[in-house]
């Protein structure tokens, strides 16, 4: 906490947070554009786009609104449209590396280019995990249509365990990756579980919670849902924030315990 408040962590949880919800809009974009050159079959295609923006609920009034004003009265389906929305997103990787250098101090740092070529990689393998996604949502679909426990829903049980497990995975991906001096996978191994473990917690407890702070903001319209969006936003960065800054101390006593003493 000492580490986290000295680099200043409330400030840099609400700048990535901001930073995120506007990359959110090109990336969600990308996404659909993807979509429009894959499948051809309009309603499958508006079925696959309501799916995608169902899963992530605290930002589900938000990306609605972007699918029908933007993705729908723009062109975004040619490679070149594509390419700037990716290219857009990815914008949103810098702030991230600019936060976890605080974190994680060390001597020397990435050139502009290859933070956004970085970014770029990173928004790619993202749109890849959302099409993973919709694959593993049509099999876990299949499989809790035949499997039915006392008129149980076993979605609804294994959607909060795949959250967290997804946020276990970003986690360490992001101390691992993303610092120029970051920790070793074992180092982050135990931060990155319970950073995420919370990061999936806080989202399926926000997707019910989102609503109700919606509906209390009903006369701002859209506003109420980017003001939402933001809290819950602000709220997972301070969790990974968190867990950066205990990645950073295991690490620092990772290297004092492997250091060669001089002679």
């Amino acid at each position: 906490m000492a580490d986290y408040g000295a680099a200043g962590g409330g400030l840099l949880s609400a700048g990535l947070a901001f930073n995120a919800l506007f990359a959110i809009i090109p990336a969600l974009l990308a996404v659909v554009a993807f979509l429009g050159l894959l499948i051809n079959d309009p309603v499958s295609r508006k079925d696959t786009v309501e799916f995608l923006i169902q899963q992530l609920p605290p930002l589900q009034p938000v990306a609605q609104t972007i699918v029908d004003t933007l993705a729908n009265g723009s062109r975004v389906g040619s490679v070149v449209g594509i390419v700037g929305l990716v290219w857009g997103a990815s914008g949103f990787y810098g702030a991230l590396e600019g936060a976890l250098a605080l974190l994680f101090p060390g001597s020397g740092g990435r050139g502009m280019i290859q933070q956004r070529l970085r970014g770029v990689v990173g928004v790619v393998a993202l749109i890849g995990l959302v099409f993973a996604a919709i694959v593993v949502n049509a099999f876990v679909g299949t499989v809790s249509s035949l499997v039915v426990v006392s008129g149980l829903d076993v979605f609804r049980v294994v959607a909060p365990i795949l959250a967290c497990l997804a946020g276990i995975a970003v986690c360490l991906v992001v101390y691992v990756v993303v610092p120029v001096h970051g920790p070793s996978a074992a180092a982050a191994r135990v931060p990155a579980t319970v950073a995420g473990i919370g990061i999936g917690l806080l989202t399926t407890l926000f997707g019910v919670i989102a609503p109700l702070l919606v509906q209390g903001f009903a006369a701002l319209g859209v506003i109420a849902s980017v003001f939402a969006a933001l809290i819950w936003l602000n709220f997972i960065f301070q969790l990974l924030l968190y867990g950066a800054a205990w990645a950073c101390i295991r690490r620092d006593r990772q290297l004092a315990m492997t250091a060669t003493p001089r002679i």
